[in-house]
């Protein structure tokens, strides 16, 4: 009986560590293309104390091989230099500065400040960029492009460069969004695609507790040989390795993923227990997290 326990465990998590390629198969790049026409389009930027990030992308929009018709940088009521840094970062990008009115009950920051850019905008097309993005020069003509196809709204996903080691532990935040809802068109989010996601999730927390279960004698399920257990691990680190390129520059962390999994959940421990409370702190605000 205990090997066919054994045996059943062992294919399960066989089968959850295969999930995690299939739901990495379609990660489609933005593809290149021409635009047709001159369609009008304004570039919208929500920006909250984003004095050190947004001069990156403004010189990212000013070598845009396709010129939009404006560039308008919300300013969401910043307590440092956001404002006087959107009007004089880049001489040949004219870059209009919008300041909504105070936040009104009911509202949260950005979608308040999208609304009012959109209300200041002139353009057919609109363009929403967090201030912390630095597009390539034909992104602008490749997503316009993609729009002309495929018509309504076309949602991208940037590649994550992390550049301070901290932000290496948003790997798992980054994979798993991808993960559960597929790129290209008609992309949707289905129920077997979140239940695929939770059930390789579950097979990289069980591998993430094994191996140093084993080491340590830590109480644990399944075979405690120490072999077994670094298969276990070294086939879910060479799967991450892999599969979180094409997501971000994820590297060494994934040789570790114990200790992103350590705070991905801490993360969504928090986050309940802000849910609880009522309120979170972001930006210098205090939003409620009840309807």
């Amino acid at each position: 009986m205990g090997l066919v326990t054994l045996g059943l465990l062992n294919l399960s998590l066989l089968v959850r560590w295969g999930l995690g390629w299939l739901l990495c198969l379609r990660m489609p790049a933005l593809a290149a293309g021409v635009v047709r026409g001159h369609p009008s389009v304004a570039v919208l930027i929500p920006a909250r104390n984003e004095e050190s990030t947004l001069p990156h992308l403004l010189r990212a929009l000013e070598a845009q091989s396709f010129r939009p018709l404006e560039v308008i940088v919300i300013d969401d009521h910043s307590s440092d230099r956001t404002a006087a840094i959107a009007t004089q970062t880049s001489p040949h990008l004219e870059v209009r500065l919008v300041r909504p009115p105070p936040l009104p009950e009911g509202w949260c920051g950005k979608t308040w400040a999208l609304h009012n850019g959109v209300a200041a905008s002139r353009a057919e097309v609109l363009v929403f960029l967090d201030a912390d993005t630095e597009p390539a020069p034909d992104f602008l003509a490749s997503l316009l492009a993609c729009h002309q196809e495929l018509g309504g709204l076309v949602s991208v996903q940037p590649y994550h460069r992390t550049e301070r080691a901290y932000e290496q532990l948003s790997v798992l935040f980054n994979l798993v969004g991808m993960m559960a809802v597929p790129l290209g068109p008609r992309g949707e989010v289905r129920k077997w695609r979140l239940v695929a996601v939770l059930l390789w999730l579950s097979g990289l927390f069980w591998a993430a507790w094994c191996l140093p279960a084993s080491l340590l004698d830590w109480p644990m399920l399944g075979d405690r040989g120490l072999a077994a257990n670094l298969l276990l691990y070294g086939c879910f680190a060479a799967q991450l390795l892999v599969i979180t390129r094409r997501v971000g520059s994820f590297g060494w962390i994934n040789l570790i993923f114990p200790v992103p999994v350590l705070f991905f959940l801490g993360v969504f421990v928090l986050a309940i227990a802000n849910l609880e409370r009522g309120t979170v702190r972001w930006k210098g605000r205090t939003l409620s997290t009840r309807p």
